[in-house]
């Protein structure tokens, strides 16, 4: 398997332009023409060479470079030395504060608020409109959602229009150093475990299989809810390790296929391919973790990495799956450095499940209809999460 779910590959592209005597004869100028060429070259055979399906890009070829790579590639994106710096940290980077943004209307729509965040401390709740305020740079999720990030040490004021409400107040998001944790875990009713994963970010899985073990060395529950409603995935790596914290080792995971030859592959619950620096977090899982009665809650806004995480529960019939159909995303982007300190991102390899199956602008249909309610409350029923605990308990 290749590193992460958007994979950052080494360029080395044998593209020559003899063009030296044209510099030397006409300045900066000329130098700057050839090296937007050059640039310009590199981009096109990287396209040609990459895109998950082949392009006839001769018609593209009067467009500039960023409407080039859009016209090929909804998905795509170039980065100049400035966006590509801040995409690999060299610069200060913003911080998640643990808010995602869906636009509705002239404003948003509150969709995700992370326990024990910044967001989650200025008291937003899903559900919550956000009908001004100066909004910081946010992530765009493949859904069309955004999450909310800020640069650190700095506060932003929203005013939020609460659910049950009649006007708005101001919440202050204030920044603060701790960092957050994608999973979230409790009881519902006494025997029974919910675990929420909002993110596929750098480390889950091994959370993941943290909080499980202490669950199970407490006491074993009777079943397990996986809520992995609007959730956007994010790292491919932590997608397979999630999806291995529950099938058995070296179960297929998903299956990717593309133009390139590195993008035909394989990813399975073993360490080669869940795994990067850290030590295998599985290894001392607790047996019944694999053993326990499993349901996975999902809805129209689960994409991409949860995708993966669910049809392979499904395709293995180690869970139910309970919601509505998925965003249907199954695609996987490269990230591939160029001249200038610049770089391109390109839709490379789509994936199926482990049974072949594609959920790519279908979704993925779950084994029961469950709709969740928009802009629930604490005071509102999880109709979902209710019937996936009458599932469990009737097992």
């Amino acid at each position: 398997m290749h590193t992460g779910g958007v994979r950052i590959l080494a360029c080395l592209l044998g593209v020559t332009l003899s063009l030296s005597g044209l510099a030397a004869e006409s300045g900066p100028s000329a130098l700057i023409d050839v090296a937007h060429t050059r640039l310009r070259a590199q981009v096109l055979s990287m396209i040609k060479a990459n895109l998950v399906d082949p392009v006839d890009i001769e018609q593209y070829e009067h467009l500039e470079i960023k409407a080039l790579v859009r016209a090929v590639d909804p998905d795509g994106e170039y980065f100049d030395a400035q966006a590509f710096s801040e995409l690999l940290g060299a610069a200060e980077k913003p911080a998640d504060v643990g808010l995602a943004l869906r636009r509705e209307g002239p404003g948003f729509r509150v969709v995700e608020v992370v326990p024990d965040s910044p967001a989650a401390d200025a008291g937003l709740a899903v559900g919550d409109r956000v009908l001004d305020g100066v909004l910081p740079k946010g992530l765009s999720m493949p859904d069309g959602t955004l999450r909310m990030r800020v640069l650190p040490r700095v506060s932003i004021r929203l005013m939020v229009l609460q659910a049950g409400q009649d006007a708005p107040v101001e919440r202050a998001i204030k920044w603060h150093p701790a960092r957050l944790n994608p999973v979230s875990m409790h009881d519902p009713v006494p025997g029974y475990v919910h675990v929420r994963i909002g993110q596929f970010a750098a480390g889950t899985g091994g959370d993941l299989a943290r909080q499980l073990n202490e669950r199970f060395r407490q006491e074993a529950p009777k079943g397990l809810v996986l809520d992995l409603r609007d959730s956007t995935g994010g790292l491919l790596n932590e997608a397979v390790g999630i999806a291995a914290v529950f099938l058995p080792p070296g179960a297929l995971v998903a299956r990717f296929s593309g133009q390139s030859q590195h993008s035909n592959f394989s990813v399975h619950a073993s360490p080669h391919d869940y795994l990067r620096r850290e030590s295998d977090y599985l290894k001392r899982l607790h047996p019944d973790v694999k053993q326990v009665p499993l349901v996975v809650l999902v809805n129209a806004r689960t994409a991409a990495g949860a995708e993966i995480v669910a049809a392979a529960l499904q395709d293995h019939q180690r869970a139910m799956i309970v919601g509505t159909s998925t965003f249907g995303r199954a695609t996987i982007q490269t990230i591939f450095p160029l001249e200038g300190r610049t770089a391109l991102k390109l839709t490379t390899a789509r994936w199926v499940s482990p049974q072949k199956r594609s959920v790519h602008g279908i979704g993925l249909a779950p084994d029961e209809l469950s709709h969740t309610q928009p802009g629930k409350t604490s005071g509102q029923a999880d109709s979902p999460l209710e019937r996936a605990l009458i599932m469990l308990k009737a097992r």
